[in-house]
């Protein structure tokens, strides 16, 4: 595991998957046809997570739907994304945990048949930075040889790529804090793991861009790199600088914000605050938001209010502008859910088999 929120098992040593396979399949004789194959790629803000969280369980969804599920474990934070300087050989250029999912990836086409996968149908999906992710795979040429199809669960298209300028701005500000030059390589490798953590942590308190207030809430990730990565998702996707040609199906988490916006404020947040914030976020909206969803929010805290403008912001507004101009089709809506009390449940990984929920009528004409 690698910096996992929901585990004290915390380690650098973090290049590694996990396959799933249906009980079904039986290795002692010939396989008549292989199985498709899902890969997954956590999220968790390209600064926490684990491909190997009880969360991310693939045996469910694996015996259930016949496939055979991978999910990705990738560098994360400073270690998968500091950027010191342009030259490989004596700098940290970056986008390392995008080329450990693509490499993973490569794996996957590689072995996956030997335990009774397709590598003709791979389906990338990811969650939050996950779906990320995926986006940027579906823009990166060298990719797209990789997988078939994708799934986007929760795809934060607003939430800009950092420049160049701004991620070296950022290993600037990280270098300072672990008491190195950011020319010095020697010294940046000389740290340790938890030195490296430390710095990250201070470093990302430090805004590289203010006019981007949504940054915040992604400090370390992916940039701009002009050569794995050539432009702004949203860029990409309205231009169809993309794979287009491969399905997509896209949804969001609905509470998505919550865990964002309560990390970042961590205290109450007043009604003259969220104003201020929503104004920062919507601009010249801000009046039409404020009209319609401050009276809704009567308590002395606001930040489910900001949330719920942040799953807008971040997460829908852009997905739906796809669907509905063209460059993306829209096939069919879904929406469905069950009342399940007293449990964490995961949708996604189809743990919810595990507690034997009977759907009735009145679940599916609310769900419809």
């Amino acid at each position: 595991m690698f910096n996992s929120i929901f585990s004290r098992q915390v380690s650098e040593d973090c290049l590694y998957l996990n396959v799933f396979v249906p009980l079904s399949v039986n290795f002692a004789a010939p396989l008549l046809k292989p199985l498709p194959v899902m890969v997954w790629i956590h999220g968790g803000d390209f600064i926490a997570g684990s491909a190997s969280k009880a969360l991310y369980d693939g045996r469910y969804i694996s015996n259930f739907t016949q496939t055979v599920v991978v999910s990705v474990a990738y560098r994360l934070g400073a270690f998968g994304f500091l950027v010191s300087g342009k030259d490989p050989r004596t700098s940290a250029v970056g986008n390392y945990g995008i080329l450990d999912q693509q490499a993973a990836l490569l794996w996957v086409q590689q072995n996956i048949a030997v335990f009774g996968g397709d590598p003709s149908k791979v389906t990338l999906f990811g969650e939050s930075a996950g779906a990320q992710s995926v986006s940027l795979h579906l823009m990166i040429q060298s990719s797209k040889p990789l997988f078939r199809q994708a799934v986007f669960q929760s795809l934060p298209f607003s939430i800009p790529l950092k420049t160049r300028h701004e991620s070296l701005k950022l290993g600037k500000n990280f270098a300072k804090t672990a008491n190195c030059s950011v020319l010095d390589i020697e010294c940046l490798l000389s740290l340790s793991p938890q030195a490296v953590l430390n710095a990250q942590i201070k470093s990302s308190s430090k805004v590289v861009n203010p006019f981007r207030f949504l940054e915040v809430f992604e400090s370390w990730g992916p940039y701009i790199d002009g050569e794995l990565i050539k432009e702004q998702s949203v860029s990409a996707f309205q231009k169809g600088h993309w794979q287009k040609e491969k399905p997509v199906l896209l949804g969001t988490t609905s509470e998505e914000g919550v865990i964002f916006v309560y990390g970042v404020f961590t205290k109450p947040v007043s009604a003259v605050e969220c104003t201020v914030y929503t104004t920062a976020i919507f601009k010249q909206h801000t009046i039409k938001i404020l009209r319609k969803y401050l009276p809704l929010y009567t308590d002395a805290d606001h930040r489910d209010m900001l949330a719920q403008n942040l799953i807008f912001t971040a997460f829908c507004c852009q997905k739906a502008s796809f669907s509905t101009d063209g460059h993306l089709k829209v096939s069919k809506i879904l929406s469905y859910y069950s009342l399940v009390y007293g449990i964490i449940a995961s949708y996604l990984f189809w743990r919810l088999l595990k507690v034997k929920c009977i759907f009735i009528s009145a679940n599916r004409q609310i769900s419809a």
